[in-house]
């Protein structure tokens, strides 16, 4: 009886031997998750590649890369991509979706991350996390994120008119949200002020280049002296300014003595000067 219990006892031994963390997948006690081991390593064709470093495997156990490891990795490398440090508060970085854990048998891994059509401050920005394992491609994850860019930017302080010189005290800083403004806005109010106004510019409206011209140097019937340059040879004499202009325009200009009316390019306030083609 006693040799008949030992020999059942040998069989069961035998039969389940081995099987209790390498044939589930699904049993949480045979998976190795990977720790918070991140190493941002520059790499040439795909920017940066996120990789997670396994201290723990064991031959035939299950990998997990978690949802939240893949979403970290693809924020800081958004940070990257845009120059600023992780910490900077002028960037949000909001995750659209959760790809899930993503779970591979036993063997080197890493992952990287790309994105498709660059980093989008007005729309989603798509970004992939390609797995690899023993150095092929195992699996992409697919992750959204809602980026925006805050700047500070000049704007109106109050009512600007048209053909207005704008003071400093007409113009301040607020901080907006650049993804969802037009070209041309300004982030430096010396910029802007001394400039025309080309047109009205309401209260807390962003100031863009287009929104404004140079000052007029020359105003129209002004006294002006007129140069001409022949090499070292420089001629001047009286004239007047038939059309308002700012430096660097190119005006009509009447000679005084002459009468003659010639196409002149303004210096600064008083003098213009002709071209001569030679």
């Amino acid at each position: 009886m006693a040799r008949k219990v030992w020999w059942v006892l040998w069989l069961l031994m035998i039969t389940f031997s081995g099987q209790g963390l390498t044939a589930d997948k699904n049993n949480t006690a045979a998976q190795t998750v990977w720790k918070d081991t991140l190493h941002i390593q520059g790499q040439p064709n795909h920017g940066h590649i996120s990789q997670y470093r396994q201290s723990m495997a064991s031959s035939g156990t299950p990998q997990v890369i978690s949802a939240d490891s893949l979403q970290r990795a693809a924020i800081a490398e958004i940070k990257n991509r845009t120059g600023l440090a992780y910490e900077d508060n002028r960037l949000t970085i909001a995750p659209l979706n959760s790809p899930g854990d993503v779970v591979l048998p036993a063997g080197r891994a890493d992952f990287y991350i790309e994105f498709p059509y660059g980093i989008r401050f007005n729309i989603p920005t798509t970004a992939y996390a390609v797995i690899k394992l023993d150095g092929r491609v195992y699996a992409k994850a697919n992750l959204k994120f809602d980026v925006r860019m805050f700047q500070d930017v000049v704007v109106a302080a109050r009512s600007i008119a048209i053909n207005e010189v704008i003071a400093p005290e007409s113009i301040k800083y607020e901080r907006v949200d650049i993804g969802r403004m037009a070209q041309g806005y300004i982030t430096a109010t010396d910029e802007v002020t001394g400039m025309l106004a080309r047109r009205v510019i309401s209260p807390g409206t962003p100031i863009n280049k287009y929104m404004l011209d140079e000052p007029l140097a020359i105003r129209r019937g002004g006294l002006v002296t007129i140069i001409v340059r022949i090499g070292d040879l420089e001629v001047t004499t009286e004239g007047e300014a038939l059309q308002s202009g700012s430096v660097g325009d190119l005006i009509r200009v009447r000679n005084s003595t002459s009468k003659r009316v010639v196409a002149a390019r303004i210096l600064d306030e008083k003098s213009v000067l002709v071209p001569v083609h030679q």
